[in-house]
């Protein structure tokens, strides 16, 4: 039987040595580990295009209404792309990661004159004690690499705590239809030992849109939205689904 803290385990150790090395080697390295980009300029304008163009989509901008005054949260900021551009956004913003690489990420954004975030390293299945009655929380390209369906629960129900009544998420997660047969076993066998052994940064976990609808119901919220994220032309669906999701008020 897989023992499913020593999964979470191994695959975040994998994940904090791959971010660590990438970190050594030099910012260019460390951030273009997260997001292959051929400038500094592009990686970060590739985060703007993100959070504007697929997070902040029209059903989320009007369950959440002015953002001025708000609080979000980003459920593994990784190298701060999207991060940064959501502090453009909001009042405040929460970054969890499992990593512990956060120093080049504060350098870059003070660089920029950034300063109203809070970046926390985290245990992999949960969000901070101390965090709590947010606006809005999301996540792009992390859910898909998470090792079971077991913490992919844990983080719907760690969102929905730290929302308060009315809240928003827009999750994005690994796209069942679009994986291949290896991938897709993973999905119907949750506790099968290689999940925590896919390479990082590819995808571990497939999920299809009726079942993560399901779990987030489950945890209490409702379902305002659902649909794939975008392939680099803009054209074609991608290798993510997302699910915009509301607390009832």
């Amino acid at each position: 039987m897989v023992n499913h803290s020593e999964v979470i385990a191994e695959s975040a150790q994998r994940y904090i040595d791959e971010v660590a090395q990438a970190e050594k080697a030099g910012d260019e390295q460390f951030f273009f580990w997260f997001d292959n980009a051929s400038t500094l300029e592009q990686y970060f304008d590739n985060g703007v295009r993100t959070l504007e163009g697929e997070i902040l989509t029209e059903k989320v901008r009007n369950a959440l209404g002015s953002t001025e005054n708000a609080s979000a949260l980003e459920i593994g900021h990784g190298g701060g792309r999207i991060l940064s551009a959501a502090c453009g956004k909001f009042q405040h913003v929460n970054g969890i990661d499992v990593h512990r690489s956060n120093e080049p990420v504060k350098r870059r954004l003070s660089d920029a004159g950034i300063d109203n975030y809070i970046l926390h390293s985290t245990d992999g299945t949960s969000i901070p004690a101390g965090i709590s009655d947010l606006d809005f929380v999301y996540s792009y390209i992390v859910l898909m690499h998470i090792p079971s369906m077991e913490t992919f629960r844990q983080y719907i129900a760690e969102t929905f705590r730290v929302l308060r009544p009315g809240g928003v998420a827009q999750l994005f997660y690994g796209r069942y239809s679009r994986m291949s047969w290896k991938a897709r076993l993973r999905w119907y066998l949750p506790g099968y030992r290689e999940i925590s052994k896919a390479k990082t940064n590819y995808t571990s976990l497939v999920i299809t849109r009726r079942t993560a609808h399901k779990i987030a119901r489950e945890a209490g919220f409702t379902v305002l939205d659902s649909g794939s994220s975008l392939r680099p032309d803009g054209k074609q669906k991608g290798i993510q689904n997302f699910m915009t999701l509301q607390v009832p008020k």
